[in-house]
């Protein structure tokens, strides 16, 4: 990530003030790139937020240091300049967001060999990249970036802002808010899956509906999103999908949801706000997920769930649940055996008894 500029001015225009605690507050320094805590020289600066990284950026002489500050060893790291602060995760991103708008000028730029339709509206700040086709009564707001060879279908509203990665596709009528990241090759608003039986034909059912994707949201790479049957599928504002995922139509996706890789969400599914899913979880059609929802890795929903908390398992149960029947199960081959000596013990019981009674 290159910079070219001097810290206190960085420091100034992103209004760190709070986020950042100054070891060594006479110097200023003049900052290239970022670059890791191993890898720090003159003109870099690295971001410390576990104390490994204290331990591989000894031998180094960055001109300025970020650490958190419950982190050991910061008074000695050897930067030009140190600071600390309670969260340096959050001063990468506000730069990187600070930097990523600074590329952006006031006037639009359309790559030549970009193919827009004549009644196509673009705002001011907006950059269109080598191949990219746009098609009838488009709209794009300003300060966004529309990556190599991706297409924009007929109707479709992209917000300020927003961040379009290479050879995306967005189906007509798809509604995009401001300040939302598409990385490269996502898809969005294509038809459903959806087919109704003709005597031995499967014939597919019309999707007339859109996608909303609501303001900064984030997708990640070679994720689909279909479009409904007749109204629309929705992603709340904030939330944060990973790549290859995969949300079929007529589904609601809440706010502020974190979606990892390879996750997997049936038809006209509902899904609340702040839910959380770890990799490769899978939902069922035509169900609820309830607000403040976590599911761990590889969790199987097959029916609503009305409650928060944690889940796991197929098919998914609550948390303690799940852990106590796991326990169980990694001792039922020890139990097997106690099983068949208690029955031997038994039946040697029970035949020394009818002995007896002879």
């Amino acid at each position: 990530m290159e910079i070219k500029k001097k810290f206190s001015y960085i420091e100034e225009k992103m209004n760190l003030g709070g986020l950042l605690h100054h070891l060594t507050p006479e110097k200023d320094e003049w900052i290239e790139r970022v670059v890791s805590p191993d890898q720090g020289g003159k003109g870099d600066l690295v971001f410390i937020w576990q104390q490994e990284g204290i331990d591989m950026g000894m031998n180094t002489n960055p001109s300025v240091a970020i650490i958190l500050n419950t982190l050991e060893g910061a008074e000695s790291f050897p930067a030009s300049k140190v600071c600390t602060s309670p969260d340096p995760r959050l001063v990468l991103a506000k730069l990187g967001e600070s930097i990523e708008a600074s590329k952006r000028g006031e006037e639009k730029t359309i790559h030549p060999h970009a193919n827009v339709a004549l009644c196509a509206v673009i705002k001011g700040g907006t950059i269109i990249e080598s191949g990219v086709v746009i098609g009838k009564n488009v709209r794009i707001g300003a300060n966004c970036w529309i990556g190599p060879n991706t297409v924009i279908e007929a109707d479709v509203v992209i917000g300020d802002n927003s961040v379009i990665g290479g050879l995306c596709f967005l189906g007509e009528r798809s509604l995009i808010g401001r300040g939302v990241v598409l990385d490269a090759g996502v898809v969005i608003g294509t038809r459903g899956y959806g087919f109704t039986k003709d005597g031995n034909k499967n014939l597919p059912v019309p999707h007339i509906g859109r996608v909303v994707i609501e303001d900064d949201v984030s997708i990640g790479a070679q994720t689909c999103v279909d479009r409904a049957v007749f109204r629309e599928t929705r992603i709340g504002a904030g939330t944060k999908i990973d790549n290859l995922c995969h949300i079929a139509h007529n589904v609601t996706i809440g706010k502020n949801c974190l979606i990892t890789a390879g996750f997997c969400v049936g038809g006209s599914t509902r899904i609340g706000d702040r839910v959380v899913t770890g990799g490769q979880t899978g939902i069922f059609p035509h169900i609820s997920i309830a607000d403040d929802v976590h599911l761990t890795f590889r969790a199987g929903v097959t029916d609503s769930l009305t409650k928060p908390g944690g889940y796991a398992g197929l098919p998914a149960q609550p948390l303690m649940e799940y852990m106590k029947s796991s326990a169980i199960l990694r001792r039922i081959v020890s139990f097997r055996g106690k099983i068949r000596n208690l029955e031997r013990q038994v039946t040697k019981l029970l035949a020394e008894k009818e002995q007896k009674l002879k």
